[in-house]
């Protein structure tokens, strides 16, 4: 049995535990490894739409659906994850998006609008993110988490559709992503509440999962529109992800959510490999960039290495990837699979 198949064995016994955005990103790891190995695990999902949850659970849940469509092209997969993205982007009266309305004074999660601002004409600017949830609506605040999410969604659904209205939002949605949410002095994806009437950016940390989540989304694009200055962007920001000093010691290996208490769970720790399912995408999908190639290669190559030989106790993979193993922990044993799934997609 492979080391990514062991620990696909150990990462899925935590699935009781698991929220549905963690099971959908668990489901999402394995579905990866099977379409590229050929391999079929047992896949703990939520094929169902989802219902009364956070209002990001849903967003988790249509992308792991879509990595199933990808495994097994089911009708019920495709339509589960077209379930959730209509729940942000179903028209009403005819019309493309939501229209935030003056008089009300709470937009609740069950209402998720488009972001509008109006001209100095007053006609209504599609800026394209998610709103958060609860918030006032004299001053509107865009949740960059969920937008990116939707992005995400929207991308893969406007390849696999090949809908021009899935499509238009998806590019409505990337231009509102890389103008607002990606930090200008570094290029790299920020977790934060936008403020409409401003720009002004609240609680704004530079996001390791949110970044690889950009670099999939603008590759994706890229083939959808047959616009290269996404695949470019996308090169832009994953180059400046590995370089990154901030999230990365002087060997290169990835340190983010490594200090702290360790079994302390995390989304930061749970969800940093997606850095690395972003790399892995934009990897597969720039054939003829060699230079591009090998700087992924041997970047995730690295991450997989130190991993393997410093932060492991038989299957299990601890939070810091330079050791010593500290464990086993859900959220650690995630960040792993992607990284080891990763690698699978990376070394032909």
């Amino acid at each position: 049995m492979s080391v990514t198949r062991q620990a696909i064995t150990v990462t899925s016994s935590f699935h009781d535990l698991c929220s549905i955005r963690n099971i959908s990103i668990i489901t999402s790891a394995i579905a990866i490894h099977d379409q590229r190995t050929g391999a079929r695990s047992p896949i703990y999902s939520h094929p169902n739409p989802t219902s009364d949850c956070r209002a990001d659970e849903g967003l988790w849940n249509g992308i792991a659906n879509v990595y199933l469509y990808q495994l097994h092209e089911t009708f019920q997969t495709i339509q589960a994850a077209r379930v959730e993205w209509n729940k942000y982007a179903a028209p009403q009266s005819g019309e493309l998006v939501y229209i935030i309305d003056p008089n009300i004074s709470q937009v609740s999660f069950a209402q998720t609008h488009f972001a509008l601002r109006f001209d100095s004409s007053g006609v209504p600017v599609l800026i394209g993110g998610i709103l958060a949830v609860d918030v006032n609506a004299q001053n509107p605040m865009i949740n960059s988490r969920r937008t990116v999410l939707f992005m995400l969604l929207s991308c893969y659904l406007a390849e696999i559709t090949g809908e021009d209205r899935i499509k238009t939002l998806a590019l409505y949605v990337a231009r509102c992503v890389a103008t607002w949410m990606l930090d200008s002095s570094t290029s790299l994806a920020v977790d934060c509440l936008i403020h409409v009437a401003n720009n002004n950016k609240q609680n704004a940390v530079l996001s390791c999962h949110l970044t690889g989540m950009v670099i999939e989304a603008f590759t994706v694009l890229a083939g959808v529109t047959k616009d290269d200055t996404w695949r470019n962007k996308a090169i832009e920001v994953a180059d400046a992800a590995m370089k990154y000093t901030g999230w990365h010691g002087a060997d290169g290996v990835l340190n983010v959510g490594s200090g702290g208490d360790q079994a302390e769970y995390s989304d930061i720790k749970a969800w940093k490999g997606l850095l690395n399912r972003g790399l892995m995408v934009a990897y597969q999908r720039n054939p003829s960039n060699k230079a591009f190639r090998d700087h992924i290669r041997n970047y995730i190559n690295l991450q997989v290495k130190s991993l393997y030989e410093l932060s492991r106790y038989r299957n299990a993979y601890g939070v810091d990837w330079k050791g010593p193993f500290v464990g086993p922990y859900q959220h650690a044993q995630m960040a792993a699979l992607y990284t080891l799934v990763a690698a699978v997609g990376i070394n032909e």
